[in-house]
């Protein structure tokens, strides 16, 4: 297996508290899915070490940044200075792509006319709400990548 490499670029946005809440979530996330790469953490050469250490401590640093805890009085503010990596971006877009499968996963598993009830619903609802926070952070971010490269 390659191991994934960091991209030292860096851009700061403003994101405001339910966009923080979302990456909160989606940032551990990265975590819990991508945590096989560490299985042949001492296999990697010390550069590839660092690369993987690196991309996960970008979704790190935007935990602590948003707090780890969202009971946490920072994680109560109104507004978040959040900086981002390319790396980290691309792998907020796949969180993105997971949130649309994991709802379309669950629609499927109905049966045809079988009502929604209102837990999933919810789930489903707040997962839409959540592509749609990562989608405008995204947009955000390459506007801001595109003007970094001007």
């Amino acid at each position: 297996m390659s191991t994934p490499q960091r991209t030292p670029a860096r851009v700061k946005l403003t994101v405001d508290r339910h966009t923080a809440d979302v990456l909160r979530v989606q940032a551990k996330n990265i975590l819990v899915f991508n945590h096989e790469y560490f299985e042949d953490f001492l296999d990697y050469s010390p550069e590839a070490q660092y690369g993987l250490a690196m991309r996960f401590q970008d979704a790190i640093d935007l935990i602590t940044t948003v707090a780890f805890d969202p009971n946490a009085t920072i994680a109560k503010a109104d507004t978040f200075e959040i900086v981002l990596t390319d790396d980290l971006a691309k792998q907020l877009a796949r969180r993105r792509l997971d949130l649309g499968a994991t709802n379309r996963d669950r629609l499927d598993a109905l049966e045809d006319g079988e009502p929604i009830a209102a837990d999933l619903m919810a789930e489903i609802t707040a997962d839409r709400h959540a592509a749609a926070a990562v989608d405008r952070l995204i947009g955000a971010y390459s506007a801001a990548a595109a003007r970094r490269q001007r």
